[in-house]
């Protein structure tokens, strides 16, 4: 009798061991880690790799060196996202009603590397499996300000917004999206947690290697499910090329029921203050809003420009921005932002003179298919500058400037282009009033640059020598121009 208890206590305890040691045993041969790289890959759409995989029913499961690869094939050299470890920790409960739900989902060591040639290649990809729809704008934005009448030779101006993508509309149709409603979540009867420590995130080209974008030291604590509770976010610094802000501020998160809420957020980058603030859905599609205001504010780039003067200051800057759609639908995303400033002073490195605008503004939209300047216009008493283009996500670029300027100015203006190079010309022509003349620029991406038409002929040449060339070569604006 004693042997009989002996065997089925031995068998009872025995079992759960013995099992989770032949799964622990299973998960760590290529057959059992290769299965669980394929749920991962169902769910985030990408290609990924997994060091190792541990699961306990107490602890969990444990995935170490997950590595998130780009579209299209896993390249050892194409890393976008590195993790150290992933734990998660699932709820029993919701496991047995079927809704396969976690207490708790811990994401350390998070290093995340993307180039621009990498993320336009992705939208290139993406938008030949969901082209853009294209709608012609109604809107026409003209060249207009300050007395400024276009002449018919500049009619390209408003064609350049015409040919680019629809600036204000959304770039999924409204049938597909009576098709695809958001679907609000119920609230969960339990609760669970998102944990991020130590998320580094870079952006950089491969082309330039002086652009560099990254955002470091982030954790967040996020709450999922169940009753309103508070997160937080905290933000270590943000670098742009060699040039640091620190951030070092926790700001609260707040979970309503069906949403993460990212109240007003007040934070200074690069001398500039920021309001941020934004949402994220838990409904179908992931919808997500993130808007940008920047109150009125005086600005110069001196916490750039630090060891040398500013090249330019402006006595007041507003501005608001958003961007709206669906994390799981790209084509979905749109945006806007409008800008406003005044008493806009550019110092001349090479003459120590100034150029003034008494007031300005700019605005552009955003869509899957690239950025569309609509309209921008500096004014002044002496000077003005009117533009629209656009910046597709395939790489295309294109634009029209019009400079004007009083017959004073307009001259000081040719003389220097022509100072520069012989072989450049940028000589301006009378406008309707006596008192101002104009000078049409155009500006697009060919396989050496970006090209403007300031040849003596109207050939194109190269932009960003004349651009160095204009500003006196000023090593600070070199690296950033790059």
């Amino acid at each position: 009798m004693g042997l009989r208890i002996r065997t089925w206590l031995l068998l009872v305890l025995g079992t759960p061991m013995f099992l989770l040691a032949v799964c622990n045993t299973l998960f760590s041969t290529s057959f059992g880690t290769g299965f669980i790289e394929q749920e991962v890959e169902k769910r985030i759409n990408l290609p990924c790799e997994i060091g190792s995989v541990t699961w306990s029913p107490w602890a969990g499961v444990n995935l170490r060196e997950l590595c998130i690869f780009e579209p299209g094939g896993v390249d050892k050299d194409r890393c976008i996202l590195k993790v150290d470890g992933v734990k998660v920790d699932p709820s029993w409960l919701s496991l047995f009603q079927g809704k396969q739900r976690f207490e708790s989902v811990s994401v350390s060591g998070i290093l995340g590397e993307l180039s621009l040639e990498q993320f336009k290649e992705w939208l290139r990809r993406y938008q030949q499996s969901h082209p853009p729809k294209l709608v012609e704008s109604a809107e026409n934005h003209s060249l207009q300000g300050a007395g400024v009448v276009p002449p018919r030779s500049t009619e390209v101006a408003p064609k350049a917004v015409s040919e680019s993508p629809e600036s204000a509309k959304n770039t999924v149709s409204a049938k597909e999206q009576r098709e695809d409603p958001p679907v609000s979540v119920p609230v969960e009867n339990f609760m669970g947690t998102v944990l991020l420590e130590d998320m580094n995130l870079r952006l950089y080209s491969e082309e330039n290697p002086d652009f560099e974008i990254s955002l470091r030291d982030v954790a967040a604590e996020i709450p999922l499910w169940g009753e309103d509770r508070e997160g937080r976010v905290k933000l270590g610094s943000l670098a742009f090329g060699k040039y640091d802000s620190e951030i070092e501020k926790v700001f609260p998160l707040k979970w309503s029921g069906e949403s993460v809420f990212f109240p007003r957020a007040e934070m200074k980058v690069f001398g500039v203050d920021i309001e941020l603030t934004g949402e994220l859905g838990l409904a179908q599609g992931l919808p997500l809003g993130v808007k940008f205001h920047l109150p009125v504010q005086q600005m110069d780039g001196s916490p750039i420009f630090s060891d040398e003067k500013t090249p330019f200051e402006v006595g007041q800057l507003s501005s608001t921005s958003y961007v709206q759609g669906h994390l799981k639908n790209l084509g979905n995303f749109s945006g806007r932002s409008v800008t406003q400033f005044r008493d806009f002073i550019f110092h001349d490195s090479r003459d120590g003179g100034d150029v003034r605008f008494s007031h300005g503004s700019a605005v552009m939209t955003l869509n899957s298919a690239g950025v569309v300047m609509n309209d921008f216009r500096a004014i002044g008493e002496e000077d003005a500058v009117l533009a629209n283009g656009y910046v597709m996500s395939s790489g295309e670029v294109a634009s029209t400037l019009r400079l004007v300027a009083s017959p004073l100015r307009a001259d000081s203006h040719e003389k220097r282009i022509r100072s520069m190079s012989p072989s450049l010309s940028f000589k301006f022509a009378p406008l309707v009033t006596p008192d101002r003349e104009y000078r049409d620029l155009r500006v697009e991406s060919r396989p050496e640059g970006l090209v403007v038409d300031l040849g003596a002929e109207g050939e194109w040449v190269t932009l960003r020598p004349l651009i160095e060339e204009v500003l006196g070569r000023s090593k600070k604006l070199e690296r950033v121009l790059r």
